[in-house]
């Protein structure tokens, strides 16, 4: 039988609070949603899967209805699938020019 204790993280400046049945499935989507963010050769791109997926799971924060974070977590493993196909379909039409981000800098 699962524990139903709630574990209290501090993390920066928020309390983070969920049952810790749900809190390794819900640290895996958001670290897969992390890595295919990282696939996008687009910083710009990358940078705002980031924010979004931080932003979703900021919301799930104290939630203790086990039903709301099965489906969110579900819904996050569906965005990694997502993600995965368009940042393989972004790869093959991506501009070809590198941008400001992308130049080595010069020693």
């Amino acid at each position: 039988a699962a524990s139903s204790t709630i574990i209290i993280r501090r993390t920066g400046s928020h309390r983070a609070a969920m049952a810790s049945a749900a809190q390794g499935p819900a640290r895996a989507s958001f670290r897969s949603i992390m890595r295919a963010a990282r696939e996008f050769p687009d910083v710009n791109i990358k940078s705002w899967i980031e924010r979004r997926a931080r932003e979703d799971f900021r919301k799930l924060v104290g939630e203790t209805d086990k039903q709301v974070i099965a489906a969110a977590i579900a819904k996050a493993e569906e965005h990694v699938k997502l993600l995965q196909r368009s940042s393989a379909v972004y790869s093959m039409y991506a501009p070809k020019h590198a941008t400001i981000l992308n130049v080595p800098k010069d020693k």
